[in-house]
């Protein structure tokens, strides 16, 4: 029935979380041919992992507000160990442009593999937090974190104390000098 429906199991969704994970870009990529290649749709491919990462996402936020088939729930709490809220919220973000890439689209495997590097790349990337609390153990700001008001502007007071870089713009303002 699967089959007739153009549907792909979702052992072979899985598999190509599994390359993510493992940042595999030739794995994934052979995944997603041999989807192809069986005659599954680029759009179902994406439309059927979005709904993954979406119940990966769902279940790493409160599993209670999970539908569907035991197995499908305890698959998505797999997925969801492997990855951050973050990621998962950036992995919907690239599939979702991709579904209407693929609506509107002429090349459309094109368009579904661009999705899937995209996706590893993702993985690659540093939070915003993460960048911060770096910057500010990186400048002596420690303690209580970077997550208040007023706590980046002292991150960014540390730098240009440490920097000298405080006053400069005004000064030279003051002094005359153009820049």
């Amino acid at each position: 029935v699967r089959a007739l429906l153009g549907l792909v199991s979702s052992g072979r969704i899985r598999e190509l979380l599994e390359c993510v994970q493992r940042d595999d870009a030739q794995g994934l990529l052979t995944a997603a041919d041999g989807l192809l290649a069986a005659g599954v749709g680029p759009a179902q491919i994406c439309g059927q992992l979005t709904q993954a990462v979406r119940n990966a996402l769902v279940a790493r936020v409160d599993e209670k507000l999970l539908e569907g088939p035991e197995a499908e729930r305890a698959a998505a709490h797999d997925v969801a160990g492997w990855f951050g809220e973050e990621e998962l919220a950036r992995f919907m973000q690239i599939l979702l442009r991709a579904a209407g890439d693929l609506r509107h689209g002429q090349q459309q495997r094109l368009h579904l593999e661009l999705a899937l590097v995209k996706l590893l790349h993702a993985r690659r990337l540093t939070g915003v937090e993460a960048v911060l609390a770096a910057l500010g153990e990186g400048l002596g700001v420690r303690g209580e974190g970077l997550g208040g008001a007023g706590k980046t502007e002292r991150v960014v007071e540390a730098h240009q104390a440490e920097t000298g870089k405080g006053e400069a713009p005004a000064r030279e303002a003051a002094a005359g000098d153009p820049g």
